[in-house]
């Protein structure tokens, strides 16, 4: 299949490196001197975990153009995405995906069907994948061959579409977790992610620095932002990722993952090197958060507010 990749950071560069290795004709979108990088020497991956190094050679490219694509993978930080609505609207395929936080999905779905030229089909994606990208190559940090969690916004996805997906993933080992209700996934994402934004930010940007305190505090305030959407009936999805930060088995191995992050460079290659980068996207995952709450007033949550209180100003953030 002829596939687009829109988005050359770190996870955009290991779902292409993937689709090169199912045999698709792959096309990466990048710019700059990554743009320049990628074009001479291909796409270099250090698969930290797996101690290996790939290299692909995906055709580059620095625009959508209007070569036909059988699908379109937009893979963009929450508030770079919504800057692509209309080239995404105007690509030349029937179906895009957009992986990634993003807490305007119903809008950039609106968005990208109503503005389309042909009919499209929008489908949301989130892979858990950490790393960085360096100077001549990427840092990717994925457990085995990586996983998706993707589907529609409501309703579960026709078959032709999951059958799409998987002959182009088809060999790599790469799984793909079909929801019926990205909506909620996507809302449900921020409850862990901001407070242990707030915490890793407080501690200058390294999790190594927090203390069992920080940690317990983040588990707290995530617990209060589930809280918030079920009390607002918003199924938690996965489901039963709520019971992480309650009692019993599940919270157990959380508190220990919060504790071997604090002591590795797993925490910082995980999560904090995207966090570091991510700000504006935080800024964006907030104000989504902020409207959801904005709905219950009522309720409260003090841990999370402790949380945020311990975190710098936005605007010495992005300083």
């Amino acid at each position: 299949m002829k596939i687009l990749v829109y988005g050359a950071g770190v996870i955009g560069c290991y779902i292409a490196h993937l689709l090169c290795k199912a045999g698709n004709d792959v096309t990466l979108l990048a710019r700059n001197e990554w743009k320049t990088t990628l074009e001479q020497d291909g796409l270099t991956i250090y698969h930290h975990l797996q101690r290996r190094k790939t290299t692909d050679h995906p055709h580059i490219t620095d625009t959508l153009g209007t070569e036909k694509y059988d699908m379109v993978f937009a893979v963009m930080q929450d508030d770079q995405l919504r800057k692509i609505w209309k080239p995404l609207s105007e690509a030349n395929t029937d179906t895009v995906i957009c992986v990634g936080n993003n807490m305007v999905a119903e809008e950039t779905e609106n968005y990208i069907m109503s503005h389309s030229p042909n009919k499209k089909q929008v489908v949301f994606g989130f892979v858990v994948c950490g790393g960085e990208r360096k100077k001549t190559h990427v840092v990717s940090e994925h457990f085995g061959k990586g996983t998706m969690d993707i589907g529609l916004l409501h309703g579960e996805a026709p078959n032709e579409v999951k059958e799409k997906k998987r002959k182009a993933f088809s060999g790599t080992g790469f799984k793909m977790n079909w929801n019926d209700n990205m909506d909620a996934f996507l809302k449900c994402h921020p409850c862990f992610i901001l407070p242990l934004a707030y915490i890793t930010y407080a501690a200058g940007g390294d999790f190594r620095n927090t203390s069992k305190a920080d940690r317990k505090l983040i588990m707290n305030a995530a617990r209060e932002g589930y809280d918030l959407l079920i009390r607002q009936g918003i199924p938690i999805v996965p489901k039963n990722d709520d019971q992480f930060f309650r009692s019993g088995s599940m919270k157990t191995g959380m508190t220990l993952l919060l504790y071997l992050m604090s002591k590795t460079s797993l925490g910082d290659l995980v999560a904090c090197a995207h966090i570091r980068h991510s700000v504006s996207e935080m800024i964006v995952m907030e104000e989504g958060f902020v409207k959801l709450r904005n709905q219950c007033l009522e309720f409260k949550m003090p841990h999370w507010d402790k949380a945020k209180s311990l975190c710098p100003s936005w605007d010495c953030l992005i300083k």
